[in-house]
């Protein structure tokens, strides 16, 4: 059964009006516009090549209730890692993995798994508590640890090398104390924060803005070196309130949580009747009304409802999105191991023009630097257009030339190309932005 939405059940929409309860607010508004939170280590990334992990969540192998599922699907959208459903044994998807060169995140794992693949390099990360902060139990939350703590030591005497973690919610104020001892207790510190909702519409926030906070706060709190992951959102819960995000909200999201110390993103999650069952509907590259075959689905997470359908509108939403989660994972890929290089802290000025509103700096920048100039990430977490005055005061700008790297569609405005030491961008709400400062040798 699958927990990441099932507590939501319990608590429903009062959880929602208290996200904007995030701590440390006012210290997050005033942060300028370089962020130096990411590591430049090379924990910063786990996969074998650098590469930044791009997990999907929710994977499946096989033929389940009729139809046909493949890994593969995965691969197709830019993935390079999977968890896949916790009704599948690892031994069900670690072949066809291998195949694909695809690594695996087990939930919940036997001893008998973690000593049979000890060292394996198809296996990520070992994945035990989801979201533990939010979990209705009789237990305090420092026996709830203590069980992690020794469960982790359990496997880590079976498989020294290879990190264990749990995924947690939001840092929302009814739960903040816990979840700050929560972010740091894993090998690699992973939430979510499913901000694309009916009650976060119309304050004049961005689900980017909450994203950037949260994983700005949790990168405060991990040891440097640990690995951040942040889960993104890409479904719709239609009787809760989740809406499925827009490609730009997506992209804002993810280039959010990277700037602000991700390393590591997973995308919540592949459509199916797993889903379905918890009454949300995923992306997919062919999602369906519904996945029922003849016979009734068993309800897997014993809540007595029969599973969510999707319209000829949703599916469309579902489908387009997966499109544009594959176009940016696979953009995202080509950039290499460009988040595992060092981060520069200072040297880039992001300076709005002509704006009033909640941040010292709504338009946030990450820099790396890499071979032959820097890359320079950008976001803007505000609502509304930005025009921004960009300056770079390095050695690596002066007579370097601005290439923009991301492929922005019509909704965005492209980035220009020039000098890169002075220029003025104007930011459409939740744009994105990616050059390459590249010196004139």
């Amino acid at each position: 059964m699958d927990r990441l939405l099932a507590w939501q059940l319990f608590v429903g929409i009062a959880l929602l009006a208290m996200l904007q309860g995030c701590s440390s607010g006012g210290d997050f508004n005033r942060l300028p516009a370089q962020q130096g939170s990411q590591p430049s280590t090379e924990q910063s990334s786990l996969t074998d090549d650098g590469q930044l992990p791009l997990v999907l969540y929710h994977a499946l192998n096989g033929s389940h209730h009729g139809r046909a599922y493949d890994l593969s699907t995965a691969v197709e959208g830019g993935f390079n890692a999977v968890h896949f459903w916790e009704g599948q044994s690892l031994d069900q998807v670690l072949d066809r993995a291998k195949s694909l060169n695809l690594q695996l995140v087990p939930h919940w794992p036997s001893n008998p798994d973690v000593t049979a693949h000890a060292g394996d390099p198809t296996i990520l990360a070992w994945y035990l508590d989801e979201e533990p902060s939010f979990l209705p139990s009789t237990k305090g939350i420092a026996e709830l640890q203590d069980s992690f703590l020794a469960r982790r030591s359990e496997i880590q005497a079976l498989d020294p090398n290879k990190p264990v973690f749990l995924l947690d919610g939001p840092p929302v104020s009814r739960v903040l104390e816990g979840w700050k001892t929560w972010a740091a207790l894993g090998d690699i510190s992973a939430h979510n924060y499913y901000a694309v909702h009916d009650s976060l519409k119309g304050n004049g926030k961005t689900p980017a803005s909450y994203v950037a906070r949260s994983v700005w706060l949790s990168r405060q709190i991990a040891p440097p070196r640990m690995p951040v992951w942040f889960t993104l959102q890409a479904f719709e819960a239609p009787e809760r309130g989740w809406k499925m995000p827009s490609a730009v909200e997506y992209r804002a999201m993810a280039m959010a949580a990277l700037v602000h110390g991700s390393t590591g993103l997973i995308t919540f999650a592949l459509d199916s009747f797993v889903t379905r069952d918890d009454g949300v509907v995923g992306i997919s590259p062919d999602p369906q009304d519904d996945y029922a075959d003849d016979a009734d689905i068993a309800d897997y997470n014993n809540d007595g409802k029969s599973p969510v359908t999707a319209d000829d509108a949703l599916r469309g939403k579902a489908r387009l999105l997966w499109q544009e989660v594959a176009a940016f994972n696979r953009f995202l890929t080509a950039l290499g191991d460009v988040f595992s290089r060092p981060t520069l802290e200072t040297g880039v000025n992001a300076d709005a023009v002509g704006y009033f509103g909640s941040y010292s700096a709504p338009v946030r920048v990450l820099v790396k630097q890499v071979e032959g100039g820097l890359v320079l990430f950008a976001v803007n977490l505000a609502a509304h257009p930005v025009d921004v005055e960009f300056s770079c005061r390095l050695k690596d700008c002066v007579g370097a030339e601005r290439i923009p790297l991301w492929p922005f569609d019509g909704s965005e405005q492209h980035g220009s190309a020039g000098p890169a030491a002075n220029w003025v961008e104007t930011f459409d709400a939740m744009a994105i932005r990616v050059y390459r400062l590249e010196r004139n040798e």
